[in-house]
Parts: C-alpha cells; sequence; structure tokens
C-alpha cells in the first residue's frame, strides 16, 4: 500500500551497525502507526531496534489526539520502535528522548533548541519538533514508539499553524536524494543519541541537561487540568520528569497525560 525506498547499502549498513533495521518511506498514513502494526506481527528483538522513516505522512499524529503537520520532503517524520526498558528509564522516555534529539539537532546542524514541557522542541518562540512516546503490549512484550517529528525547512504552515510553529532553517537542497540523505542522517544521529540515553546508567545527567533546556522553567504558563484552565509560574523539572508550578493556591505538582502548558 505505502511505497518502500531502497536505501544504499552504505546507509543500511550503518544503521545496521548499530543493531537498527530500518524501513523508508515516500509516503505513510502515520509511522507510529507503521512501527505498531509491525509489532503486532513480529516478534521483537530486545537487542534491536526498528526505524520508521517517511518523506511525507498523510496522518501524523501529536499528543492529546492532535495532528502534525507531515508536508513531503521538508521535514523528519521518524518513529523508533523499542521493547520497552526498565521502568526507571520508561517513565522518563519522553524526556530522554527530548534530550536526545535536541542534542542530534545541534550536532548536525549547529542550531541549539530549547525544551518546553513536555514534548517539544523551540527555536524562539515557535515550535519545531515533536514528540510521541506510545507504549503498547505486543505478545508477551511491551513496546514504546518513539515518534519524532522535525520541521527542518518547512516554510508554508496551514493557518492554524503560521503563528506558532517554525524551521530549523530556510535552506533546501535542490535534489531530492540529498534532501533524503540529510533527513536519514538527522534520523541516525536521533537514533545514536536515544540509544545512548537508555544505556545511561545516571537518568539523573540527562534530567539536569532537561532542566538546563528548558524555554518553561522561570515563566509565566497557563494550563488546563480537568477541563478548567489555570495560572502559575513555572518552578522546576523534578527528575520524574514532572512539572512544579507556583500558582495562587500553592505548589502543585503537573504531570503528563491530559494536561497541556502554553507559555504566556
Amino acid at each position: 500500500m505505502f511505497k518502500e525506498i531502497t536505501l544504499p547499502k552504505k546507509i543500511l549498513g550503518s544503521f545496521a551497525d548499530e543493531k537498527i533495521d530500518i524501513f523508508c518511506y515516500e509516503i505513510v498514513d502515520s509511522t507510529n502507526k507503521r512501527a505498531r502494526l509491525y509489532a503486532t506481527d513480529t516478534e521483537l528483538d530486545a537487542s534491536r531496534a526498528i526505524l520508521f522513516v517517511a518523506d511525507g505522512q498523510t496522518e501524523g499524529r501529536g499528543r492529546l489526539g492532535r495532528s502534525f503537520y507531515s508536508p513531503r520532503s521538508t521535514g523528519l517524520y521518524m518513529t523508533l520502535l523499542l521493547v520497552a526498558p526498565e521502568d526507571e528509564l520508561f517513565t522518563r522516555m519522553t524526556a530522554l528522548c527530548a534530550v536526545a534529539v535536541r542534542k542530534a539537532v545541534w550536532d548536525m546542524m549547529g542550531v541549539e533548541t530549547g525544551i518546553k514541557w513536555v514534548n517539544d522542541l523551540y527555536l524562539g518562540e515557535r515550535k519545531v519538533a515533536g514528540i510521541l512516546a506510545e507504549s503498547f503490549v505486543a505478545g508477551e512484550r511491551r513496546c514504546v514508539a518513539l515518534g519524532i517529528g522535525i520541521n527542518i525547512c518547512t516554510e508554508d504552515f496551514p493557518e492554524e499553524l503560521s503563528a506558532i510553529a517554525g524551521s530549523l532553517t530556510k535552506k533546501r537542497r535542490e535534489s531530492e536524494e540529498e534532501q533524503r540523505a540529510d533527513r536519514l542522517a538527522l534520523a541516525f544521529s536521533v537514533c545514536k543519541e536515544m540509544k545512548k540515553a537508555l544505556q545511561c546508567r545516571n537518568v539523573g545527567e540527562y534530567m539536569d541537561i532537561y532542566r538546563a533546556a528548558s524555554c518553561v522553567i522561570g515563566r509565566e504558563i497557563s494550563f488546563f487540568e480537568n477541563g478548567r484552565e489555570k495560572r502559575g509560574r513555572a518552578a522546576d523539572i523534578n527528575d520524574r520528569g514532572e512539572l512544579v508550578v507556583d500558582t495562587a493556591d500553592g505548589r502543585i505538582t503537573l504531570c503528563g497525560g491530559e494536561i497541556s502548558v502554553r507559555l504566556r
């Protein structure tokens, strides 16, 4: 149904050396959806990761049921499928992934981004990347699909996104092959950084980086909890990845789930 792209042996070899199997497509509905379907039909090896990457998505997904705008050839749209790690790492997967993506973007593009709790990367006041971590059970294993969308050189956003979304660069390679090679190089760097994070013995080091890169701490925010808008000042992010907020009613701690945060 979706056309798979045959990649050069050199690229396949680089991913294979890192114990990553890769499926590359021109257009898919959602790389997270492809990952889920793959996991239901295949017994996953805990020592390997599976990468699904596409030039574009028709049903890109974000948190809280939102969509992620995924026009062809202007962004990196990928999902890394893994057997879920132990709980200490599993509960911080989104934070670890945000740090990994931020590091890969800096290494490959020289662009420094901030992290907006809980799962977005910002350049200035504009969102340039989003992360969707989904866990599910396939057979007897608990799996996690890390969906990552990065606006590399997207320029034309829908009206509802034009004021809040941005891109890492305005530069764009001339040929489609070069563009894809750049995206795959970034994907490879993201995968390597994520594997490094999962092998880290001191998760606190990553949470320190997550806090230091935060573009929320110290700012006035509004957030929605149980359908009600509340306001406060983001004071800290604890080692569990929860946002600590000072409100008029006292200090509270926000976790993920059905809570969204908007910078004011």
